[in-house]
């Protein structure tokens, strides 16, 4: 029988409960010329027996394969090499997916370039429609300078596709967190040629608990043992190189990890201390935001004032969780990252129908109780993102202390929306609204729309409107504003220094400028991206998001320019019609309608 062109090599060890997506998109994939190999590690649950199960009904070529103890990742992934018979090696993470053309668009390279070697960037997922673009070092380094690129890769094993021989008399070696940094130098060194393709084709899950957010000591002692390995490995001229790039790797790369903070901390340090010297005292974070540097961030910066002296709310990443007891161990992972004792406001996170489920499920609520009964947690509470009626079951399920919406005098008739603004005041439940300022975009208005309201008061800032809307809403308790700049700190204090409710008048002046605004607007997409990711690539939120933009602020050369700008497969025109994003989207919009109008707009 004529041997794949591809094998796909699967460590698996206790994760069948992460891979629903992985196969998913392995079923999908658009090139088929492939044989999977699962290597399960000794798993302890029920993994091995659930693999079996998938391996008679799945569409795939599919080998299980066992260790005959528990060795690690690498082992593991040394052992399906070797069972394989594909032409090239691709690697996937138990938790972790490929796009559906991740095959196709690698092989197409293999075959243009004659590579032994194809590199391709990734997105940073944090499974929650918040994810980052990671670019290959390929991109930095010219290919050709072979020295240079030997001494600074540092790509994933996962986000590219190996020619087999080259894993002819070396394997992968046994280094929990950095085997890639350890192996890629080498298969480089041996290869003739490597590509690189320009587009993020892997996504890599990040979520509490794995390999790669361990503690700091045990990720520096696997890079010491990943520099160790290529001193032993590599020809003495690569020598000098190698060992700068692992000094550079402990003492920065480590570092970058557990901080990787996307501003000047000193000015975030600043404008949280403005805010708390003005008489803030509602600090709000979250596991995922800033790449997971929130939580440690914000609790360094908060030690210097007494505990008592403010209010902290955080919120557990169900979507990273998969039963009570992880939970558990994430929060107290929180806990310790924010170095409190306890947290007054304790959210289960942007929940939906999906995530609603697994809360029962779970019995995560009792899970926020047991905790309040140790001291842990205060006040029990939600995020929300969906229809209202999924809010009506979550707000009648539960004595909740608070709800948090997402609400602004534009988003009225979305996902809970006024009605579920309402249904909670029916309830006395205390709101926090989040979104105020929709994004920042009721900030920056048109021209004509910011003239009336300056024509009404001229000393008052135009987020002022969008703040004092939601604020003089007598159930509304707190207001989010996420503040990015310290101007912004100024200007919402001074909002809120001598807060005034809205006049009658005032109320009429914002109706008429949400039914102009309205009016303009293309479609209803609130940029939630619960329709991605889209099998065929399509950047659905940021499609609708430019599109809408450029009739809401009559900014047509500048947003079009930037639909132009998009990679070809996000583009409107790579929609397949498949109809699978409509399936997902809370405002049930007519997604594949919607993407032909974009198409259509751009040819005019």
């Amino acid at each position: 029988m004529k041997s794949p062109i591809f094998s796909i090599v699967i460590p698996c060890y206790n994760s069948w409960r992460y891979m629903e997506r992985g196969l998913h998109f392995l079923e999908k994939q658009t090139f088929i010329d492939f044989e999977v190999i699962f290597v399960d590690d000794c798993s302890t649950d029920d993994t091995y027996c659930q693999l079996e199960k998938y391996q008679q009904q799945s569409i795939l070529s599919i080998r299980i394969i066992r260790n005959i103890k528990n060795s690690g990742p690498g082992e593991s992934r040394n052992y399906g090499i070797k069972m394989a018979k594909g032409d090239y090696i691709a690697f996937l993470d138990s938790d972790d997916w490929y796009e559906v053309d991740f095959l196709e668009k690698m092989y197409g390279q293999l075959q243009k370039t004659g590579a032994d070697i194809v590199f391709c960037d990734f997105y940073r997922d944090f499974g929650n429609g918040n994810k980052k673009c990671i670019k290959s070092t390929a991109v930095y380094h010219k290919l050709e300078e072979k020295k240079a690129f030997i001494a600074l890769c540092f790509d994933s094993l996962c986000t590219s596709v190996v020619k087999r021989t080259l894993f002819d008399r070396v394997s992968i070696p046994a280094i929990y967190n950095a085997e890639d940094t350890a192996m890629m130098p080498i298969l480089v060194y041996k290869s003739s040629k490597v590509s690189y393709i320009s587009q993020p084709l892997y996504h890599y899950l990040y979520r509490p608990g794995s390999l790669s957010t361990a503690k700091s000591d045990q990720i520096a002692n696997s890079f010491y043992q990943a520099f160790s390995f290529l001193a032993n490995s590599i020809p003495n001229e690569y020598k000098d190189e190698i060992c700068f790039r692992g000094i550079k790797m402990l003492l920065y790369g480590v570092f970058y990890h557990i901080i990787r903070l996307g501003g000047d901390p000193k000015e975030a340090e600043k404008m949280i201390d403005k805010a708390i010297e003005s008489g803030v005292t509602y600090i709000d974070t979250a596991f995922p935001y800033h790449n997971g540097d929130s939580e440690p961030f914000v609790g360094k910066v908060l030690k210097k004032y007494k505990r008592e002296d403010f209010f902290l709310a955080t919120k557990l990443p169900i979507w990273n969780v998969s039963s009570k007891e992880e939970a558990k161990k994430v929060f107290e992972d929180q806990l310790k990252r924010l170095d409190v004792e306890y947290v007054d406001f304790y959210l289960l996170h942007a929940l939906d129908a999906d995530k609603w489920r697994k809360v029962l499920e779970y019995d995560l609520i009792g899970m926020c109780e047991e905790f309040r009964e140790e001291g842990k947690i205060r006040n029990i509470g939600f995020s929300f993102h969906d229809e209202y009626p999924v809010f009506k079951e979550i707000l009648e399920y539960h004595d909740w202390d608070f709800c948090q919406l997402q609400l602004n005098y534009m988003d009225m008739d979305i996902q809970a929306g006024m009605k579920g603004y309402l249904l909670a005041e029916k309830y006395n439940i205390p709101i926090i609204v989040m979104e105020p300022i929709k994004g920042g975009s009721l900030a920056n208005l048109p021209e004509d729309i910011e003239n009336k309201f300056k024509a009404y008061n001229p000393d008052l800032s135009i987020s002022s409107w969008a703040l004092r809307y939601v604020a003089s809403l007598p159930n509304v308790k707190v207001v989010l504003s996420g503040m990015s700049t310290y101007g912004q700190v100024l200007d919402n204090l001074a909002t809120f220094k001598n807060f005034e409710y809205l006049k009658a008048e005032e109320v009429a002046l914002i109706q008429d400028v949400r039914d102009t605004l309205k009016a303009r607007t293309q479609n209803g997409c609130t940029g939630c991206a619960y329709c991605m990711p889209c099998p065929f690539g399509v950047d659905i939120p940021n499609n609708f998001k430019y599109w809408n933009n450029a009739f809401v602020y009559d900014s047509h050369d500048q947003f079009k320019a930037k639909l132009e700008k998009m990679v070809s497969e996000a583009k409107a025109e790579n929609c397949k019609q498949c109809g699978a994003c409509e399936k997902m989207c809370p405002q049930q919009l007519p997604i594949r309608e919607d993407l032909k109008r974009v198409c259509e707009y751009m040819k005019k």
